[in-house]
């Protein structure tokens, strides 16, 4: 069996991801999460390198518009390929995946509405494709992975609601469907993964970790009495972490990690002493660290490192069989008929090898040889040899006269990535690849140009739907989205526009209800969140543009109350968005069509009802810009104090005539706070923001123009801060966002250094320029405020960099450029900015990739993905976290599929440290265990860890040992590299010092965690401390005692 190149270091993977969080699509750091609108562009059919062959027929998960990601079925013919069936019906994914033939039958998870991710088997037709076993009952997922299948049954990691994910047995029969072994006992699980098993001598060896013992090799025979632990082959809760299993006839051999050895070659017959180490291929503790073993004839074949060089080897799992075979840094190993073939160097290309120096000898000379899989009688790989064609289809018939590239899919440059290469049967191959960018479909070949050709495009072509504003209550993302008849951002009509909802997974990305069928659509608007769904206005075709609620569900969508009866709406052009408020809502709403006053529901039509009506003008008050604070909603509205005689309108005062200040309302009527600027003018009240218990907003009287002021509600506690562009010249400040204390940052304009960034405390005294960015009086023009903690994000132009991503503490020296992504005066003008965790989220124009999503964590900052490779431009905008889990959600345009939503995630490194012992002894052994968890939703590309030792210790060693643990002397500091760190994946390292002569102290060590070229979610858990207290030692002439120097005035002899 062939496994893939494996280069992270004492990786303990902890936490299984469900199976639609396991395929690669949700690795990805940018996952489309719906295609809505069908349209002319070519798409993704959604196919990964789960194909299976099952009765001379591939069954894979393929996507289409109106199924979602659903089971697929191909005999290699166009004719032959189509929809098993849509067992998530609608649009919406069951994600079928972890395909395995057994008794006569294809098993395979997959997702239900009502079951979540369980057991499932298929006969090839719709009717004889159903749930097979239910672990646990209702909609939460009961199966996470099928192991195996073996002739002992099926193995399954699942869990039943009483137990974590456990190892079950099933015969495909609930009856014949039991737990092995409550590994860890209670719902924490042993997290039991399918690529740490191997079947071998009758039993399933896989790695387990019971809470005690550490991650251990354990086996079972298919019944609960014969599931145990193998061997504790590490004491204690280390363990020997077992990985790469392959089964070589009744033996199991794979890479295991202990302390004096570091990750070496082991062996295991099933009993405690028969798991033992094969041999140190690299004497020591640092370890040879072998990986992708690879059974090939009577041999399991491995790449080791000797510390310098990655050679071959070949073990039958005695220390005498084990031998180098040559020195070709081997990747991506695979047997066919009982030669091992590979990538190797010197020269690159496709290498075979028989187990011997002779024996191994390069094919063809081809580089950057990948996927090498057989299937059709040949081996197929793809392969950028030339770096003309991009990675193209290769093949091999073990010659070199027989190893050439088949044809150029993608026409040109481009590649076409071919993958997941599965036998059919009578010489023809089936697989992956993309046509065309981003176009991934079924092929097949049979060796040849002419027998290469696509098998079906499984993805019908689909345009976009221009999905937004993304809302969300208190468990999901509500957003408007339909059919575009322009290019995005081009201001078409859109058409047949409805509410949606997302949880984050393309599964759970749907249609809420289709309000007006046809063409039309209800075209929802001014949507707002509050506990349990939405409020929103919409029009149905009957009632007009009125307000609805929805809970994300189609029965659970309901029309509020028909404000203006007989067909007319309630709701003016483009209306102000509603505010939560004390389980409800606040709105602006017109029973009349035109006199538009402050409404309140709780979201049924009994209560819904007009707080005050303000105004008698046939318009109405039409109060605005809504902020709550101290219980209170504050707004902006008008009444008709302040009318104009003659301005009019159908004979009545007009708002354009009118006083509008600021008011407040308790929910059952409300008042106007202060009259800031009496007469018809009035002050016009801003941008307000809760600050604390009162409001700050920006408004006009007749001394000092538009400026800062704050508010409690009442005239007395109404005042103006500060007159910042002194003169009566407005300062205009713009942007308030609130950090501790509190302190709000904001955007404001003086003569002495026109706009910059600005502080204030609520208080003149308080209220000061942070900086002056841009020297002189144009101004840096600060943008997008946004708050992660105590720090303020802005986008700023210094004059010299262009506009780019800045930070601010408040303090003139707690501000400064984050990055500086377009070389240059140009900028890159990041935008649209939100915040996932501790990251902040925003668009941006590097000047090569054109505007893509981007992240930032205050100190680096990266592209997420370029959705629309090469110059053009995805323009992600309104990205929006989601309420539950990590990940925020983004319309973007990859340039195929248009404006789509897609959810962007970011890994999440968690890192803690203990000391052992604690108290420690001078003089005496002292050791820090760091755990490194990625809680992410994505995987840490490359992940490492640095531990700052204090100075008063030696350092003694790691583990694991160096090359992936260097102790840096310079630095007083233990470097690790941890390699790619999965979602739910654990990476363990303990590093061993002598405490020196120092007396009674405390010593602090520092571990700290990096992602690699991603950015951390939340990079304030990146980092922990162990504060080890210290003892003194007393020398006697009998030996050593310890003791508290303080009580001492001095040391014995």
């Amino acid at each position: 069996m062939s496994r893939a190149p494996f280069t992270a270091v004492h990786l303990v993977a902890l936490v299984a991801a469900g199976l639609a969080a396991a395929t690669a699509g949700a690795q990805a750091p940018a996952q489309q999460l719906a295609d809505i609108a069908p349209g002319s562009g070519a798409q993704d059919s959604g196919l990964n390198d789960d194909l299976a062959v099952f009765g001379g027929v591939a069954y894979f998960a393929g996507r289409s518009e109106a199924t979602g990601r659903e089971l697929w079925r191909s005999d290699g013919t166009t004719a032959g390929t189509r929809l098993v069936a849509d067992l998530c019906p609608g649009p919406c994914d069951s994600n079928p995946g972890r395909f395995a033939a057994h008794a006569g039958v294809l098993w395979f998870v997959a997702r239900h509405p009502a079951t979540g991710f369980e057991l499932w088997r298929t006969d090839g037709t719709a009717a004889g494709t159903r749930v097979a076993v239910e672990v646990l009952p209702g909609p939460e997922d009961g199966v996470f992975d099928l192991l195996a299948a073996t002739p002992a049954g099926l193995f399954l990691s699942a869990h039943d609601g009483e137990t974590g994910r456990e190892p079950w047995i099933s015969d495909g029969t609930p009856a014949g469907t039991l737990l092995l072994a409550d590994i860890v006992p209670g719902i924490a699980g042993s997290e039991v993964q399918s690529n740490e098993v191997a079947w071998a001598g009758g039993r399933l060896f896989f790695a387990a970790d019971d809470g005690v013992s550490g991650r251990e090799l354990w086996a079972s025979d298919g019944t609960p009495a014969g599931t145990a632990m193998v061997a504790d082959s590490v004491p204690g809760s280390g363990g020997l972490s077992p990985d790469f299993l392959e089964p070589l006839g009744s033996l199991v051999l794979f890479r295991g990690f202990e302390a004096a050895t570091g990750g070496e070659l082991w062996v295991s017959d099933g009993t405690a002493a028969g798991t033992q180490l094969v041999r140190d291929l690299r004497p020591g503790s640092p370890g040879s660290f072998p990986q992708q073993l690879t059974a090939s004839g009577a041999f399991v074949y491995f790449g080791a490192s000797n510390g310098s060089d990655y050679d071959l080897w070949r073990s039958d799992g005695t220390f005498a069989g084990t031998v180098l075979v040559h020195s070709i840094s081997p990747q991506d190993l695979v047997d066919w008929n009982g030669i091992v073939y590979f990538q190797g160097s010197s020269p690159f290309g496709l290498w075979r090898s028989d187990g011997t120096g002779g024996g191994t000898y390069l094919v063809g000379g081809s580089n950057n040889v990948q996927e090498i899989r057989p299937a059709g009688g040949r081996l197929y790989f793809k392969s950028d040899a030339d770096g003309v064609f991009g990675f193209e289809l290769w093949t091999s018939d073990g010659t070199g006269g027989g190893t050439f590239r088949v044809t150029d899919l993608c026409p040109g440059s481009c590649g076409s990535y071919p993958e997941s290469f599965v036998d059919l049967g009578g010489g023809v191959a089936l697989f992956s690849a993309e046509g065309s960018p981003d176009n991934r479909e079924l092929w097949r070949s049979a060796g040849t140009a002419g027998t290469t050709a696509l098998v079906a495009d499984v993805y019908a072509p689909a345009r976009g739907s221009q999905p937004g504003p993304f809302v969300g209550d208190d468990q999901r993302l509500f957003f408007a989205a339909g059919a575009s008849l322009a290019p995005f951002g081009g201001g078409g009509p859109l058409v047949d526009r409805e509410l949606w909802t997302t949880d984050g997974t393309p599964g759970g990305t749907v249609l809420v209800e289709d309000l007006r069928p046809g063409d039309e659509g209800s075209r929802p608007e001014a949507l707002a969140g509050g506990t349990g769904g939405v409020l929103f206005f919409a029009d149905d075709g009957a009632a007009g543009t009125e307000p609805w609620a929805s809970d994300g569900s189609g029965a659970g969508t309901v029309l509020v109350d028909d404000l203006c009866a007989g067909g007319c709406s309630s709701a003016y052009y483009q209306p102000e968005p509603p505010v939560p408020f004390d389980g409800g809502w606040f709105f602006t709403a017109a029973d009349d069509g035109s006199d538009y006053e402050l409404w309140r529901t709780d979201g049924t039509p009994a209560g819904t009802v007009e707080v005050a009506d303000l105004s008698t003008a046939s318009d109405g008050s039409r109060p605005r810009d809504f902020a709550v604070a101290g219980g209170l909603l504050y707004f902006a509205a008008t009444d008709d104090a302040g009318a104009v005689a003659g301005a009019t309108r159908f004979g009545e005062p007009t708002v354009a005539s009118r006083d509008v200040e600021l008011w407040v309302s308790d929910g059952t009527g409300a008042s106007r706070v202060a009259d800031l600027e009496p007469g018809p003018e009035g002050s016009h009240p801003a941008e307000l923001t809760p600050f604390g218990s009162a409001v700050l907003f920006r408004a006009s009287d007749d001394v000092a123009g538009r400026e800062l002021w704050i508010s409690q509600g009442t005239a007395p506690t109404t005042t103006r801060v500060a007159d910042i562009a002194a003169g009566g010249a407005p300062s205009g400040p713009a942007g308030f966002v609130v950090i501790a204390g509190p302190v709000a940052l904001f955007a404001a304009t003086d003569a002495a250094a026109g706009r910059e960034l600005w502080r204030t405390d609520g208080t003149p005294g308080g209220t000061t320029r942070v900086v002056d960015l841009r020297p002189g009086t144009a101004g840096s023009e600060p943008r997008e405020l946004t708050a992660i903690g105590d720090v303020v994000y802005f986008s700023a132009d210094d004059g010299s960099t262009g506009r780019e991503l800045w930070r601010s503490d408040g303090t003139a020296g707690g501000t400064w450029r984050v990055s500086d992504l377009a070389a240059g005066a140009a900028g890159s003008d990041p935008r649209g900015f939100a915040v996932d965790g501790e990251a902040l989220l925003f668009a941006a124009d590097d000047g090569v990739a054109g505007v893509e999503p981007w992240a930032s964590d205050g100190v680096e900052t990266a592209r997420l993905a370029d959705l629309s490779p090469g110059a053009a431009s995805s323009h992600p905008t309104g990205f929006t976290a989601l309420p539950v889990g990590p990940g925020a959600v983004a319309a973007a345009d990859d340039g195929t599929s248009g404006p789509e939503p897609w959810l962007f995630l970011l890994p999440d490194l968690d890192v803690a440290i203990a000391d052992a012992p604690d108290p420690a002894v001078e003089g005496r052994p002292l050791a820090y265990s760091i755990t490194v968890d990625n809680a992410g939703a994505v995987g840490a590309d490359a992940a490492t860890l640095v531990v700052e030792l204090p100075v008063e210790v030696s350092f003694v060693g790691s583990t694991p040992p160096s090359p992936a643990c260097v102790y840096q002397a310079g630095g007083h500091q233990v470097e690790c590299d941890l390699g790619a760190l999965a979602p739910g994946a654990s990476a363990a390292v303990t590093v061993d010092v002598t405490v020196g002569m120092v007396g009674a102290t405390t010593l602090d060590a520092t571990a700290t965690a990096d992602p690699g070229a991603r950015i951390d979610r939340r990079r304030s858990d990146n980092s922990a401390t162990a504060a080890t207290t210290v003892l003194s030692t007393l020398i006697f002439a009998d030996g050593f005692e310890t003791a508290d120097t303080s009580r001492w005035s001095s040391t014995a002899p």
